[in-house]
């Protein structure tokens, strides 16, 4: 935290302090799928404190919105490189803490939406720094890399031993069934965990490569949202576990490989929120025994980071 001894310090406008912002690993957003934008969190000098272990949304000054071009350079809405400055008086002196967020495409609101990365200040009276990342309190307060996550093949919801592989769940064994997304962190409210597969439908010749969702969820140890999902078979509602069967999907579909994905929520858009890919893409073997366990993996070193740096 950065404070100022001296209360009667001049405050500072939107035209400054110089405010210096890099990312990594931020991805691109596509055209409906929202945007990024930055804040900066600041005490009440008169308070001389946190009233709280976490910030409120209240204290959380915008510095822009963003997007991320492909070579990884950060743009403003309007296509121009991207100058983060205040956007309501505040005196930098009383700086806490800074968060990157994802929000909607038509955001009007002048609060944060869901934390990405965050990270407090430190320095002193003339420059302040604040390394991002999501294990910050105001974030997801863990850096995901003690997660494990494994799936197999199965078709729990047909009847015909030919059907056997096409399903996908998120187990490392079944009779006895077990979990396959092991130290699997609880995630903030405003985020829900996503699984996909990439899909090919068509001749190949013809193909078209999609995401396709297999469904949200927040815990490991049940069901996600859509059960065994719409192409599932007559035969129950499958495992109690993340996955999905394939029992009476278009015959031209192949299934690529399986990636999962941490996502907003309400959620921006339907495909991928791929700065938070947290397991994968893992290739879905065509010919496998059923139950066999792959596992999958952890990509939580390569989870985006920033640093801002403010000259007061």
């Amino acid at each position: 935290m950065v404070i100022s001894c001296r209360q009667e310090a001049d405050t500072v406008g939107p035209s400054g302090p110089t405010i210096y912002l890099q990312t990594k690993n931020l991805k691109s957003l596509n055209l409906g799928e929202g945007h990024y934008e930055a804040w900066i969190s600041f005490i009440d000098p008169a308070q001389q404190k946190i009233s709280s272990p976490t910030d409120e949304d209240s204290s959380f000054v915008s510095i822009g919105k963003f997007n991320v071009n492909g070579e990884g350079s950060m743009l403003g809405l309007d296509g121009s490189p991207f100058t983060p400055q205040l956007s309501k008086v505040r005196n930098p002196q009383y700086m806490v803490d800074a968060i990157i967020t994802i929000e909607s495409e038509n955001d009007t609101e002048d609060l944060p939406g869901s934390v990405v990365i965050g990270g407090a200040f430190t320095g002193n009276l003339r420059i302040g720094t604040a390394h991002l990342t999501t294990d910050y309190r105001d974030a997801f307060t863990t850096d995901f890399r003690n997660a494990q996550g494994y799936f197999l093949l199965d078709a729990p919801t047909s009847d015909d031993p030919s059907d056997s592989l096409n399903g996908i769940w998120f187990m490392k064994s079944v009779s006895p069934d077990s979990l396959g997304l092991l130290n699997l962190p609880y995630l903030p409210e405003e985020w829900k965990y996503e699984s996909w597969i990439q899909c090919q439908f068509g001749p190949p010749m013809l193909d078209t490569l999609s995401p396709c969702s297999l469904g949200k969820f927040v815990l490991a140890d049940s069901a996600d949202e859509d059960g065994a999902g719409v192409w599932k078979g007559s035969r129950g509602n499958g495992h109690q576990y993340p996955g999905q069967d394939f029992v009476t999907s278009p015959p031209e579909l192949k299934l690529l490989y399986v990636f999962i994905t941490i996502e907003p929520e309400p959620d921006n858009s339907p495909k991928p929120f791929h700065s938070l890919k947290l397991f994968g893409p893992t290739d879905i073997p065509t010919q496998a025994p059923r139950g066999k366990p792959f596992q999958l993996l952890n990509n939580s070193e390569k989870f985006p980071t920033a640093k801002i740096t403010v000259v007061k």
